[in-house]
């Protein structure tokens, strides 16, 4: 199975059509860039798709994990073949921008304040505290700290940190935070880094919002940045309401 990742931008409306599965059928055309080259279309399905996927409208950016499929047709007397993407899920623009309208208000769900003042999370406060105790223990190394947010972990990692986090809202927050170290507005499929850059790979409540296809991208992005001999960390608190 061939997993894919594109990010780019709709070329034409989307198409809908309801399967006699009572199932939907949302296709789309998405425009990628390519570095030194002409920019590629290349046609998307997405199955069983939410009411909202039909909402999208032309030159919206979105982010597009699937995989790649070959279907065969008959057309013109002659069997044709197609390349598309069959998408297991669309990210697009508000999606994203929740999280930027969100970024000053993001401390209050790890401190328990504001909106989560008074929501029940038997135990959290311990648990955060077991987390960041366990961020602290960790030596000075080349980290990189994926999807940080605000910073509220990275500020208790040591060495050379470099945060990373599709909200550039989130990574303004976090480099007020935390001065001594870095911060890059991306994704975490692909990463934007080289290979073998860093020691240690640290990922908070964010490995778990991934698909298992997404996981399995993930994971070898991580695997690719940091040396066989460093570590990976996928962090989170168990109690994960609100």
């Amino acid at each position: 199975m061939n997993i894919v990742v594109l990010r780019g931008r709709l070329c034409r409306p989307p198409e809908c059509r309801l399967l006699k599965s009572g199932d939907s059928l949302v296709s789309y055309e998405v425009t990628v860039p390519r570095t030194g080259a002409r920019a590629e279309t290349v046609p998307v399905a997405w199955m069983a798709a939410p009411p909202s996927a039909a909402d999208l409208a032309v030159d919206e950016e979105v982010v597009v994990v699937g995989r790649v499929r070959r279907r065969f047709f008959r057309a013109g007397g002659a069997t044709q073949s197609r390349t598309e993407v069959v998408a297991d899920r669309v990210v697009d623009e508000p999606m994203r921008a929740y999280y930027e309208q969100r970024a000053q208000e993001y401390d209050d769900w790890w401190l328990g304040t504001g909106l989560f003042f008074s929501r029940d999370r038997p135990g959290w406060h311990a648990e955060v505290d077991e987390l960041v105790a366990t961020v602290r223990t960790l030596v000075p190394a080349r980290v990189l700290d994926v999807a940080c947010g605000t910073g509220f972990l990275t500020q208790h990692l040591q060495g050379e940190v470099v945060g990373l986090d599709q909200s550039a809202a989130m990574a303004a927050l976090a480099a007020a935070r935390v001065p001594h170290a870095q911060f890059v507005k991306g994704e975490a499929v692909p990463l934007p880094f080289g290979d073998a850059e860093f020691d240690r790979v640290v990922a908070s409540h964010f490995y778990g919002h991934l698909l298992p296809d997404e996981r399995g991208l993930f994971a070898s992005e991580a695997r690719r940045v940091w040396p066989r001999t460093g570590r990976c960390r996928f962090g989170a608190t168990r109690s994960r309401a609100g």
